[in-house]
């Protein structure tokens, strides 16, 4: 086994689309149209509604991070604009055994665990371990820059906040506020279960505050 920066991701309300065969060349078409990070050794692996991607640290842990945050960055940008659909995860660092057919080990199952029982809400939550790490990192500006991406939630839980970064461009320039809200309304349509509601008021609210951040007057409401 050797280390890596590990995501499990599940690309939330897509059961329902699995049977299509469109859905299915659009997933694998993300993989193909990928700008895969110099030097890195990536892995990338879908099965179901559930993605896994881990890149070896190689001794960098904070960049390696920083390219797995990207990497669900432009994840969650197509689920989004292409199938309507957020994402919700974890991210965790540790060994990790990549075989041909396979993925196993530490890493993927901290990541697992916490998409499954912490994440609770369509974001990736980030390992308390992966945390404790980076802040052992040196460089200062690698530092400066995964501290400026993540998040604190009421739950004290770590988020990656650049992930929500779906509704602007690689520019930073809000995608138009009208499409966002299209395709939100659509994904909330038909919702009754008040569980399943208070995780897309939770992605709304958590819209609204980036929104109001770029001085942007209009709102997500649910």
């Amino acid at each position: 086994m050797e280390e890596y920066v590990c995501a499990f991701l599940d690309i939330l309300g897509s059961k329902d689309k699995m049977d299509d065969e469109e859905f299915v060349v659009l997933i694998d078409k993300w993989f193909t149209d990928l700008k895969r990070p110099e030097g890195s050794r990536i892995v990338l692996r879908s099965f179901a509604d559930t993605i896994v991607l881990a890149i070896k640290v190689e001794g960098d842990l904070p960049k390696r991070f920083l390219s797995v945050v990207g990497i669900v960055e432009y994840l969650s940008q197509r689920s989004f604009f292409e199938i309507h659909c957020l994402l919700r995860g974890g991210i965790s660092n540790g060994l990790l055994y990549v075989g041909e057919n396979t993925i196993l080990g530490p890493a993927l199952k901290r990541a697992y665990k916490i998409e499954k029982e912490e994440a609770i809400y369509p974001r990736i939550v980030i390992d308390e371990k992966t945390i404790s790490d980076l802040k052992k990192c040196e460089d200062a500006e690698y530092k400066d820059t995964t501290e400026s991406i993540l998040r604190k939630d009421k739950d004290n839980r770590i988020y990656a906040w650049s992930a929500l970064s779906c509704i602007v461009n690689e520019k930073g320039e809000l995608h138009p506020f009208e499409k966002i809200n299209e395709i939100f309304q659509e994904m909330i349509k038909g919702i009754e279960e008040p569980a399943i509601k208070q995780k897309y008021a939770w992605w709304a609210n958590t819209v609204n505050i980036q929104l109001e951040s770029m001085w942007f007057g209009e709102r997500l409401t649910i």
